[in-house]
């Protein structure tokens, strides 16, 4: 496959080897502006239902890019070829089912022994299997045509802490580490180890290290997270699971992780805690028409829909001089009044349903029909939403009622006000029940 310099032409042009295939879904999911673009692509050129074999093996293979792994295995369940095989063969790993990942990526060898990423995926499949044999071969043609890259050292630790030679096991894993220093697979067993031996402060320095990389592994999300639940670090936990559940909703234990984490941390009260943020709240809450401000300030704050501190300190002093009228001087006056509440701009992080943006613009609401529901910005539960709807446009989107949108799987009152808010802007409304 030619280099791929945009995310519409990587859709149009998918990875045709396994080895394209690693380091493109490494740049999706490693780069924001390119996930988004990509996923925009997808949802405006790809079916979310394909009819077809082919739509399914494409649709398949794009998901998987995406992070959602559940739907991929869905679509590309009776897929042939090798990029089907090893997708199957990596979610199947991923979920502790090595056994059946161990059979499709023994399809993929078969036709391409030399195939790198394939021959980890067996390796890590043997050593959950426990087939300390045949990984001892698996280890000797590693040490031979890949000595000197950090693979080699990785698959001798599987295969030294299948031996019970623990030590031996964490030296050859630094020693991957030392020649590749975010090398997953030896971050994660160096993580797994020292949680075993009860060192947990390493094992979450070891899982943050590997998280904070881009695709982080759902497994190390899903045990930084169990870690920190057993610390009582409940919102730090919660965190972790609901990461991969923004990628793929169907992840069934981090999704029972998250309903478990959520229901420990509602046991907990701190009375004091609860006074603080309720008082913290209050203040955030206070509108913006109690204070004594020009007359160009509140009308500049008011076409922005800054109604209270809360929504003033989530922007930034550059994004209140972007909009038209604003001056330096109305900037010191409103930076004076957050001054005598102890706040600051940009202190808080912009609103998920923030639409100042969008509110600003005069859209012609002839040719706003016509745009991409993907260009709005919408949250992860939104976007999912629609796409099952297969809701491509504005237009098809003002065809819905709000009980056709409520009444769609994870879909509540949350995500139906963000995208009313949208549509607001455009002057454009649901279809009325």
């Amino acid at each position: 496959m030619p280099s791929v310099d945009s995310a519409p032409k990587l859709v149009a042009q998918l990875p045709t080897t396994i080895e394209e295939l690693e380091a493109a879904r490494t740049r999706v999911l490693g780069e924001t502006d390119f996930y988004r673009g990509f996923e925009a692509a997808f949802y405006e050129s790809v079916p979310a239902e394909p009819a077809d074999e082919a739509g399914k093996a494409k649709a398949g293979v794009c998901r998987f890019l995406l992070g959602q792994e559940g739907r991929a295995f869905e679509l590309l369940a009776k897929q042939k070829g090798e990029l089907a095989a090893f997708i199957r063969a990596k979610i199947l790993l991923g979920r502790g089912d090595a056994q059946r990942a161990l059979k499709e990526i023994g399809a993929v060898l078969e036709k391409k022994s030399g195939c790198l990423p394939a021959r980890l995926v067996r390796a890590d499949a043997l050593a959950q299997l426990s087939d300390a044999a045949a990984l001892e071969k698996d280890v000797k043609d590693l040490q031979k045509s890949h000595a000197d890259s950090a693979d080699a050292p990785y698959v001798l630790g599987l295969l030294r802490e299948l031996e019970g030679e623990y030590d031996e096991a964490v030296r050859a894993w630094q020693q991957a580490l030392a020649v590749e220093p975010h090398h997953v697979g030896a971050l994660y067993r160096l993580a797994q180890h020292q949680a075993l031996r009860g060192d947990t402060e390493t094992a979450i320095d070891l899982y943050e290290r590997l998280c904070n990389q881009t695709p982080a592994p759902a497994g190390a999300l899903l045990n930084l997270g169990l870690l920190f639940e057993d610390d009582e670090d409940y919102q730090l936990a919660r965190n972790c699971f609901q990461r991969i559940l923004d990628f793929d909703p169907s992840h069934a234990r981090a999704r029972l992780y998250l309903q478990d984490v959520s229901a420990s941390s509602a046991q907990f009260y701190d009375e004091e805690r609860r006074r603080n943020e309720d008082k913290h709240a209050a203040v955030l809450g206070i509108p913006i028409t109690d204070f004594e401000l020009s007359v160009r300030s509140r009308n500049c704050l008011a076409t922005m829909n800054v109604r209270t501190l809360g929504d003033l300190i989530s922007l930034s002093e550059p994004e209140l001089l972007a909009f038209k009228n604003f001056g330096e001087t109305s900037l010191t006056e409103i930076k004076q009044v957050l001054t005598q509440k102890g706040l600051t701009l940009g202190m808080l992080p912009p609103k998920p349903d923030s639409n100042i943006g969008l509110r600003a613009l005069e859209v012609d609401r002839s040719t706003a029909v016509h745009k991409p529901v993907a260009e709005l910005d919408l949250s992860v539960r939104s976007r999912r939403a629609l796409d099952t709807l297969g809701v491509r446009t504005l237009g098809e989107l003002c065809g819905l009622s709000e009980q056709q949108l409520l009444a769609c799987k994870n879909f509540g009152q949350t995500s139906l006000m963000e995208i009313k808010k949208k549509l607001e802007a455009f002057g454009m409304t649901f279809k009325a029940d």
